[in-house]
């Protein structure tokens, strides 16, 4: 990249740059920021969402997609993750927007996810009660495909949550533990987002926006039995992040609770 055009993406140049810092800091081979990244400036200018995992071994970039993948009305992001047992990123493709629930449940049958896996979905969905999708998601694994569907809830919803939640069959902690932190959470609105194979439901995301990094920290120290201040402190410094801009929460039966945490940078 010359010198003029460096200066043309300021956002980007600046976001990268706060990534690879705390890529060496916390130790985190992130092989997209060579191998992707370079493709992806144009995009970074407008959007950046960074994800770091709770165990701190993991990153995600989010931003928007040079070119739609997925054939649905929305906004098109493509999210790169690099995971420690894959010597290749995990790429992520969504679209996010309002859409009939009905229509994405038909597109995951297209997909190749077994009919079986769509009505079991579409029955514990109905247990929210919303009629239309938020997001639309393939998740591309070495040697595997994930499809993510997401619906929005508001903080009243934590009855309709907690039974979606039970029917899950997560642990009496973690039912207790949603239950007890999901209003005040989702104040500022919730996404509930299912991942599944072909063949199954892996896990149950809630993904919550503009949360304050004390109450980040207490959540995640509690749900994965650590101490997460400092590495939250340098991660929230490095990108000069008052709030958490999104946490998100994944349930799977019989498994500890995974937390990752984001901050933004969008342009105004």
């Amino acid at each position: 990249m010359g010198k003029d055009e460096a200066l043309s993406h300021l956002r980007a140049i600046s976001t990268l740059t706060r990534l690879k810092v705390m890529t060496g800091r916390l130790g985190i081979d992130a092989p997209f920021l060579t191998s992707r990244a370079p493709e992806l400036v144009p995009s970074l200018d407008r959007y950046a969402r960074v994800w770091l995992d709770a165990d701190f071994r993991r990153i995600a970039l989010r931003t928007l997609a040079p070119a739609p993948v997925l054939a649905r009305p929305g906004i098109s992001y493509v999210e790169l993750e690099s995971i420690p047992s894959f010597p290749e990123s995990v790429e992520t493709a969504l679209v996010v927007g309002s859409h009939p629930l009905e229509g994405d449940l038909r597109a995951l049958a297209d997909g190749g996810v077994d009919r079986s896996v769509v009505d079991d979905l579409a029955g514990k969905l109905q247990m929210l009660g919303s009629q239309a999708s938020e997001l639309l998601g393939r998740r591309t694994i070495p040697g595997d495909q994930h499809w993510l569907l997401g619906v929005g809830v508001g903080a009243d919803s934590v009855g309709e949550v907690s039974r979606l939640t039970d029917a899950f069959g997560v642990s009496p902690f973690q039912l207790a533990m949603l239950g007890q932190v999901h209003p005040e959470l989702a104040a500022h609105g919730c996404l509930v987002t299912v991942a599944c194979t072909t063949g199954a439901i892996r896990e149950l995301a809630f993904e919550y926006r503009d949360v304050a990094w004390p109450r980040v920290i207490w959540l995640t120290d509690r749900l994965r039995s650590i101490t997460s201040a400092a590495p939250y402190g340098a991660f929230a410094g490095a990108f000069n992040a008052d709030n958490a801009a999104r946490v998100e929460i994944t349930l799977r039966p019989e498994q500890k609770a995974g937390v990752r945490v984001a901050v933004e940078d969008a342009a105004e």
